[in-house]
């Protein structure tokens, strides 16, 4: 069965600032805010066609599981990306992000679509907890007030 996680979030951050953050590789670590961390992520920004080969500890503290994460799409002009990943219990975890104008500032969208057999609630669950967090790390790494929540 598969499960889907959509949020959306608004900032008082102009789009391409907010672009450039959710696109650096070298924030993927911080956003996830200790729920997650990685081994073996490149430099860079996500990049089309590329293939991420990883591995991914929950916490830190549970054993490294192999993780692949393909960028199927990156598009600067519409800010827009979709990856598609897998690994470490995870059959398909396909991921649609962008991050729009608005009157005051930017909206970042993003739709989580995950199998995982039957661990595929518990997984979308994590998946809601991780994404909400990285909204308020995301906001600080802006400099932004923590008041504003998901639509």
């Amino acid at each position: 069965m598969t499960r889907t996680v959509s949020l959306s979030y608004e900032y008082d951050a102009c789009p391409d600032r907010l672009w450039r953050l959710v696109t650096d590789l070298a924030m993927l670590e911080p956003l996830s805010n200790g729920l997650v961390t990685f081994r073996g992520l490149p430099e860079g920004r996500l990049t089309r066609g590329q293939c991420l080969d990883i591995a991914v500890s929950p916490f830190g503290r549970l054993p490294w599981r192999p993780y692949v994460i393909k960028v199927l799409d990156r598009d600067d002009d519409t800010r827009r990306f979709h990856t598609l990943e897998y690994g470490a219990g995870i059959d398909r975890w396909e991921h649609w992000l962008s991050v729009s104008e608005t009157r005051s500032g930017s909206r970042l969208s993003e739709r989580i679509e995950i199998s995982a057999g039957a661990m595929a609630l518990p997984v979308s669950l994590w998946a809601g907890f991780m994404y909400r967090t990285r909204h308020r790390v995301r906001r600080r790494l802006l400099g932004l007030s923590q008041s504003q929540d998901a639509t």
